[in-house]
């Protein structure tokens, strides 16, 4: 089954992403900022052969720019990086729950790691690389876009034959993904963990969707346990497919 939404749902997802960016607070922030060198250390080498001198494409970073590969530190620089996102540039010092005084330099750390990169405010749906990149990124994106399959579809025509593409998104236990669609999404329908989250994803869905994209060879790391996948709390592993 095609994961699709409607313009206008997608359009409500974004208006409330763009809500939750511009009142994100500290605790909320270094929240994000940690899970990425977390998921960084799910790769093999924490991603020095996916990242480490090659051409890179972010599809989805957030608007502050802080993508995954902007927090890959060993091994080497990226030689290009391009990121991607439909919201536009922000700069953390527009941002009033950030404005706090002793966190200067941390915020001036962070706005520097942002910077690194090309960003381009497009939709991952719209990307139209064309056999460019030696890795694709997307991580925490697809359950937030119209359409998940046409972003892994883009992804993988920007990839070099040989190039990989690397997916981080939640996926749900059974029991959690039918609580999310059936309770959840009724009784808390205006929430922003609602509205900014179109889909949602077991860990097959994500599989079958490289698959129809065309990778091969694809891995599951940091696959949750039966027990959790079953009824468990919702995990992130790493998807990596190649396209031969």
């Amino acid at each position: 089954m095609r994961h699709v939404v409607e313009v206008a749902r997608w359009q409500e997802a974004q208006e409330a992403e763009q809500s939750y960016w511009k009142s994100i607070d500290l605790p909320e922030l270094l929240r994000i900022v940690a899970e990425k060198p977390a998921f960084l250390k799910l790769l093999p080498q924490e991603g020095k052969d996916l990242f480490a001198g090659k051409d890179v494409l972010e599809l989805g970073c957030g608007p502050l720019g802080l993508g995954v590969v902007n927090f890959f530190l060993k091994g080497g620089p990226v030689r290009r990086l391009v990121k991607v996102d439909p919201l536009p540039y922000m700069e953390m010092s527009n941002i009033p729950l950030l404005q706090q005084s002793g966190v200067e330099s941390l915020f001036a750390w962070l706005q520097k790691i942002g910077d690194v990169g090309d960003y381009q405010q497009v939709m991952g749906e719209e990307s139209a690389y064309h056999q460019e990149f030696d890795t694709v990124v997307s991580y925490n994106v697809l359950d937030h876009v119209q359409d998940p399959l046409k972003i892994v579809n883009n992804g993988y025509q920007a990839l070099k034959k040989g190039g990989k593409m690397v997916i981080g998104v939640d996926c749900l236990s059974v029991l959690g993904r039918l609580r999310f669609e059936f309770v959840t999404r009724r009784l808390h329908k205006n929430g922003v963990g609602v509205l900014a989250h179109p889909h949602t994803f077991w860990p097959g869905h994500l599989v079958k969707m490289m698959e129809e994209a065309g990778f091969e060879d694809i891995s599951i790391l940091g696959k949750p346990s039966l027990a959790r996948v079953i009824a468990g709390s919702h995990s992130r592993p790493a998807f990596i497919g190649t396209k031969r």
